[in-house]
């Protein structure tokens, strides 16, 4: 019966785990910067999406700042903020632009 191959010494043992231990974490960390990448740009494209929808709307905030809802972060009750979310809300249930913008008419 043939033996099992050992090391010729400890250190070689441990050398080789450690480099199967940083290849590990390295492909790890690629994996984890391409779905980073991944998730951004689905991010700047809903907000690109959200943005094209919202310019066509006033705020209607207290502070009169005469911007659309795109450019303008008020906590209003119906300000910029809320109607984000309803944008947004709107936009992952699948609605078309042009019945978000009918919504919001109505709103």
């Amino acid at each position: 019966m043939k033996q099992k191959q050992q090391w010729k010494s400890p250190n070689k043992a441990n050398s080789f785990i450690k480099k199967a231990g940083f290849v590990s974490a390295w492909s790890f960390a690629g994996a984890l910067i391409v779905f980073a990448a991944i998730s951004f740009a689905r991010l700047m494209a809903e907000d690109a999406h959200l943005m094209k929808i919202a310019r066509q709307f006033k705020c209607i905030c207290k502070m009169n700042c005469g911007l659309d809802v795109a450019h303008c972060f008020c906590n209003e009750p119906g300000g910029a903020t809320e109607v984000k979310g309803m944008i947004r809300l709107a936009l992952k249930k699948g609605l078309s632009d042009e019945a978000i913008t009918a919504l919001l008419r109505a709103h």
